[in-house]
């Protein structure tokens, strides 16, 4: 492998900066970039008008290229610059097996336009969404699915105004605290300041449903701010054990509503839940931090004599990295809970009732 470079940097415009690189393996490039990268670069690129609107003509490719831990095919990327028309010309082609092109991003590039200096279009042909998990790691997990759609790109580099629709199929997405798996499908729509969802369909490994809606708003890719909506009848929302959390652990199934908002850093999620069949909570009040306010706190009755105005109340103290969670559950006679004093010395509140209970 090598990398040669000659050349002048330079306003003169008949002289140029150029680069070639043979057989280079990326992987040497990880220690000064932000994510990992694997694969095998060739081709070259030359660069003019370096300290004005630089003009870049070029030809590479990455074979087998893999971003983090996830294989996105094989890259092409190439430009060249039209004098007569002032622009350069620009296709970007990922591959995947047997030479499908499953991204093709072409257009042009008007570097000495005040404004709308890029026009291109992008497709996407059953192209993976895995690469967009490692930005959202601790928050989701074997995200996988495939989409397709077309896009427009306008604007400027810094400031690039997206616009357009794809419809993913055959997705799927584990939420990592909750530790609950879905397949997804739906329409995303790109907009300037917004990528969004309309009736995104949600499935749950048991078939139970829920619709989400609403979407991710942003000022160019910057500034991120959340605010997603869900519905869902009898789906799979808690799916921990007790070395997932201390806190509070389970299987819960419930019909209510989802609400999330908040920025990257600092993602709030509200949950507004009615508990169904096949719900088992566990609440270890000994191993935890939790703060357990009592108003008449437990009350003994017999299933026919409950009382749906009745309510009691267990508050739980969650500190999470980056989310607050307000987790407001209407537990039915359907849902099973143990509250757990001392686990070794088989000092457990075991039952069924009904009730008020709120984790924040």
């Amino acid at each position: 492998q090598y990398v040669e470079l000659k050349g002048q940097i330079s306003n003169d415009t008949s002289k140029a900066l150029y680069l070639n690189i043979k057989d280079f393996v990326v992987t040497n490039l990880n220690p000064v970039l932000p994510r990992e990268f694997h694969g095998v670069l060739n081709g070259y690129t030359s660069m003019k008008r370096f300290y004005q609107n630089p003009i870049i003509i070029s030809d590479l490719v990455i074979k087998d290229l893999i971003f983090e831990r996830f294989p996105s095919g094989d890259v092409h990327a190439s430009s060249q610059w039209n004098g007569s028309e002032q622009r350069m010309g620009i296709n970007f082609e990922v591959f995947k097996e047997e030479n499908v092109k499953v991204i093709d991003v072409e257009g042009s590039y008007y570097p000495d336009r005040d404004q709308d200096k890029l026009d291109l279009t992008a497709s996407f042909n059953n192209a993976n969404i895995t690469f967009i998990e490692p930005f959202y790691e601790n928050l989701i997990s074997d995200l996988d699915g495939m989409t397709k759609g077309t896009f427009t790109i306008g604007g400027n580099i810094k400031k690039p105004v997206i616009n357009g629709q794809a419809y993913v199929n055959e997705g799927k997405i584990t939420l990592d605290y909750l530790n609950t798996s879905y397949d997804f499908e739906g329409n995303v729509l790109i907009t300037e300041n917004k990528i969004g969802v309309r009736e995104m369909k949600l499935k749950d490994k048991f078939d139970n449903e829920g619709i989400l809606n609403g979407g991710i708003i942003h000022d160019y890719f910057r500034n991120v701010r959340f605010d997603l909506r869900g519905t869902f009848n009898q789906l799979l929302v808690l799916n921990t054990s007790s070395s997932d959390n201390d806190l509070y652990y389970g299987t819960a199934f419930g019909t209510g509503n989802l609400h999330v908002t908040g920025q990257e850093k600092n993602i709030n999620i509200e949950v507004d839940v009615v508990t169904n069949s096949g719900t088992r909570f566990f609440i270890p009040l000994s191993s935890s931090n939790s703060e357990v306010i009592q108003e008449n706190y437990i009350q003994f009755a017999k299933i026919g004599d409950m009382d749906l105005s009745e309510e009691e109340s267990v508050k739980d103290v969650i500190k999470l990295r980056g989310i607050k969670l307000d987790f407001d559950l209407e537990v039915t006679p359907e849902a099973y809970c143990e509250i757990i004093f001392d686990l070794k010395a088989g000092d457990i509140i075991r039952g069924r009732g009904i009730g008020k209970l709120s984790l924040s």
